[in-house]
């Protein structure tokens, strides 16, 4: 389940380029092909690189601060990761997760219907239509 808070929590990462390189980079692996489907339509090719949607290989520090914050977030989830800096891209990825924690931010997706695991402060929710009658 993705835990959303909505406002910043003590204690969140809020450097996710600098955590990303110092912690996530060596766990990553060929789930960030289906992890960043939105965000960066990226595909793992090793351990230093990733192919861009145009077929380029480029050194991960290249991937977007959403696409880093996702990353975080599923790899480390223990961790909470503050989304203030996630474009609407990242946050449908970082929704979909099967796991992940996160501040200053909420759910989004493509679709109000599409079925979500998570919690909102605390409350529950099975999708971004009952997230947006709680809070809009």
């Amino acid at each position: 389940m993705v835990i959303f808070d909505t406002d910043k929590v003590d204690g969140a990462v809020l450097d996710n380029d600098r955590y990303f390189v110092q912690h996530t980079i060596s766990k990553l692996d060929h789930d960030v092909d289906r992890l960043l489907s939105h965000t960066d339509k990226c595909t793992y090719v090793d351990a230093r690189r990733f192919k861009d949607r145009f077929g380029y290989d480029l050194p991960w520090e290249f991937l977007s601060t959403g696409g880093k914050t996702v990353l975080n977030a599923y790899y480390n989830p223990d961790v909470i990761f503050d989304c203030l800096e996630c474009g609407k891209s990242a946050l449908i990825d970082a929704t979909h997760l099967p796991h992940g924690q996160f501040s200053n931010g909420v759910p989004y997706s493509d679709s109000d219907d599409d079925p979500i695991d998570v919690m909102v402060d605390d409350e529950h929710y099975t999708s971004v239509r009952e997230v947006k009658d709680a809070y809009c």
